[in-house]
Parts: C-alpha cells; structure tokens; sequence
C-alpha cells in the first residue's frame, strides 16, 4: 500500500505497507453450492426464495455475505438477480461514481482509470439518501489485480482517535461537491451527476435535500450539506459510525492522474468536505483515518460469478488498481 501508484495518501508515513488482514470463515460469510455439478441445477428463482429471508436476517450480523457458485455469467442475469429479490431498488443521482446504467436495476460498479485504486467507503454516506445494501457482481475478474476490498466499520471506528471522533461529531462534516457544465468536459458534470440537462430538475432537487447551492457564471454547480458522522442502524438500533471524510477529500485528486499537474483550491476539485463549520479538515486527520480504514481491510479475490452482499452502513468497499479486462456490476438498494 505504501508508495502505490495513484492511491490517495499512500506517501505519507503512516499508509500500511499492505493489506494484512485475511478472510475469516464470518467476513464474509461464504455461500456455495456443494459441488459444481450441483451448481448447473440451481435455480436461481429457488435459490433467492429459499434463502433471501434468512440472508435478510443474518446480513448485519456478518455485514458481508459472499455467493459464489451460482450460475450467473452476465448484466442480464446479474439484473434478473435483482429483480427476484424482495427489495426496493434505488438510483445513483447525485453519486460522485463515474457509472453507466446497463439496466434499470444494474451499473457498472465504476469506470474510474484502472490505474486508480479506490480505497474503502461507505456507498453515499455523504448524503442523508444512502443504499442499506449493496450488491457487486464478477463478470469478469481483472487477471492481475482489481481485488476487492472490505472493511467493518465497527472494527474500523475502534482504532479512530477519539479526540478525531469527538471533533467530528462536534462539528459534523460539511460535503461538498463542484460540477462543471458539461461543455466544460471535466471530471463530471452535473448533467451526468444529476442524469439531465435542466437546471431546474437540479434545483428541485436541492430544495428537496435541504442543500446549499449556487450556480456560477459559468453555469457551474457547488452544493454542500453538514452531516452528522453517525447514524442509527435501522435493523439494530446501533450507532455506526457512517461517514466519508478521507474519500470525499480534494486530496483524493492530488493522487489522481487526471489531476497530477492540477494546484486548485480544495473547493473546485469534484469533491472535497471539511468540518461542519468551514474549517479545513488537516491532511495528518484525513491520513489517520486512513490507516485505520487499511489496517482493517479485508482483501476478496474475485471469481466468474461471485456476488457480494453488503450492509452498506457495516461495511465499506473499495477497489484495487488492475491490468487486463475487468467488469463488474453494481446495484444499490434502499
């Protein structure tokens, strides 16, 4: 992890120099069939009848529940996948992601440079409209690199500072997001943000979301909200600490490729946060955050066809750089 290529904060001194933590036999929780053979005979209508009750029961207990074997080789039977379970889908507007629809249910679960590592987070934290589940799906796993990665948030929120942890519940964490006008061809714009070209479906939605906005000369977007860094588990009651300072930081950029060269301020990169009161969050709190987020990765080694089930406010996500094709799927639900 230390010195890798266009991984946010992995010069500073405290970045781990790999991901040391291995599966366990609950993290994640593994389901497979008995044997191949078995698995050409699923039925995957069967399957999700017999088992999404239970896996709806357990999956905060384990946070991340790992179906291997099925036979599922594509979108279209990742998205018939969706369709048969029992939960009510959500969309991507406003998602900092770079992602196409391949369905009304399915995405590619990110199109940012495969030189790009993507280190963990919570799926949208940084809106109060974020997914209770994720769910990736293994078309094609990179054949050098592209690991997933996966981290409990309880584990993870035990190594944070608590003078860290106190000041950001003092002040909250303020996000903030610059779209440029598509003309512009930035990063994104908020046409691609916000999946349309008028400006006053925009600002419904940020009337709606009880948002800051202001609209440039130029036609650009700034937005931002204050959020508390904790929020209640629906299911157990339990405060989790849900929130994504160290990934919704401009310093996420300066690691970028797009953004080598690039000396902005903080504000104009696509995204940037700081404390619920305007002030600058210092590199040394975003690196600390880090660390702890990596000492307690879990690194999944894809293969054809795996699904990955996560309680979004459990557990983070991320991704390592890779070489070679690569595709997965994404589909987020509330």
């Amino acid at each position: 992890m230390s010195n890798r290529s266009f991984l946010p904060g992995s010069d500073h001194p405290s970045m781990p120099s790999h991901i040391s933590k291995n599966p366990t036999e609950t993290f994640p929780l593994v389901l497979q069939p008995i044997s191949n053979s078995s698995a050409k005979n699923i039925s995957i209508k069967e399957w999700v009848k017999e088992t999404e009750f239970w896996i709806e029961e357990v999956l905060h207990k384990y946070g991340a529940i790992l179906v291997r074997g099925l036979p599922l080789s594509s979108a279209d039977d990742f998205s018939h996948f969706i369709d048969i379970l029992n939960y009510e889908l959500m969309d991507y507007t406003s998602g900092t992601g770079i992602r196409n629809v391949v369905s009304g249910n399915v995405s590619t679960a990110s199109n940012e440079l495969s030189s790009v590592s993507l280190e963990p987070h919570n799926e949208m934290a940084y809106t109060r409209n974020y997914p209770s589940k994720i769910l990736f799906f293994a078309q094609t796993p990179a054949p050098k690199g592209g690991e997933g990665v996966i981290v409990d948030v309880r584990e993870y929120a035990k190594l944070l500072d608590p003078e860290i942890k106190q000041k950001l519940q003092e002040t909250g964490i303020k996000y903030i997001r610059f779209l440029q006008d598509r003309r512009f061809g930035g990063y994104t714009s908020w046409q691609d943000s916000f999946l349309t070209n008028d400006k006053e479906v925009v600002i419904k939605f940020m009337n709606e979301h009880n948002y800051d906005f202001n609209w440039d000369e130029n036609d650009n977007l700034t937005y931002s909200q204050v959020l508390s860094p904790i929020v209640k588990h629906p299911k157990t009651g339990e405060e989790i600490w849900f929130n994504q300072p160290h990934s919704h930081h401009a310093s996420y950029f300066y690691y970028h490729p797009d953004f080598i060269d690039s000396k902005l301020e903080p504000h104009l990169y696509p995204f940037h946060c700081q404390l619920g009161d305007g002030t600058e969050l210092s590199l040394d709190l975003i690196a600390h955050i880090r660390q702890k987020i990596w000492l307690s990765a879990v690194s999944i080694q894809w293969q054809k066809g795996d699904v990955l089930i996560l309680d979004n406010l459990l557990v983070q996500h991320g991704r390592m750089s890779f070489e070679g094709p690569r595709q997965m799927f994404v589909s987020i639900l509330k």
